[in-house]
């Protein structure tokens, strides 16, 4: 068994640097910046019914590295629920309040992979676990991925940038 995601389960997050391909993510960002620039940020409905689609998607919800992660989490073989969600956040907008999944999807257990699709340093208002208690915000790199459980109450901080932020989520259950 893995010590990290046995920390995981514990404290219902892992932050797993470096994870995914590099280049996977740039092509992914790079579809959606070119879909953002064809519809527009106050066309964001859009874009998702233009990206989600995209062969892209789906290799990247099934890399072996990200897979094999929730493996490790979930004890068991992860399987998406496809309620996948791409996110854009334009720069002043208001960040998600902290939530929980759970309030939202019944399956249990049930774990989220946040994957930023490109550096969301403090500025671009990144993922925050633990946000009614000990708010612990988790900038990240490229190829970086937050993994957090559904009962984990998490929110995002504003985006000061003046860049949008992107992130695509998976969920998985077992």
């Amino acid at each position: 068994m893995s010590d990290w995601a046995e920390v995981a389960r514990r404290e219902g997050f892992a932050h797993r640097r470096g994870l995914l391909d590099a280049a996977v993510i740039t092509s992914l960002r790079d579809a959606v910046l070119a879909s953002l620039g064809q519809h527009g940020l106050s066309n964001v409905v859009a874009v998702q019914c233009d990206i989600m689609p995209l062969d892209l998607v789906g290799r990247l919800r099934s890399d072996r590295q990200l897979t094999g992660a929730l493996a490790a989490i979930l004890r068991a073989e992860p399987l998406p629920i496809h309620a996948d969600v791409l996110r854009i956040v334009g720069p002043g907008e208001t960040p998600t309040p902290p939530h929980r999944d759970a309030e939202y999807l019944s399956q249990d257990p049930l774990w989220i992979a946040w994957i930023p699709l490109d550096g969301c340093a403090i500025e671009r208002g990144p993922l925050v676990v633990n946000a009614s208690t000990a708010p612990l915000p988790l900038p990240c790199s490229i190829g970086d991925v937050i993994f957090f459980s559904s009962q984990t109450v998490h929110a995002t901080l504003p985006n000061t940038s003046g860049a949008t932020r992107l992130s695509i989520d998976f969920r998985f259950t077992k």
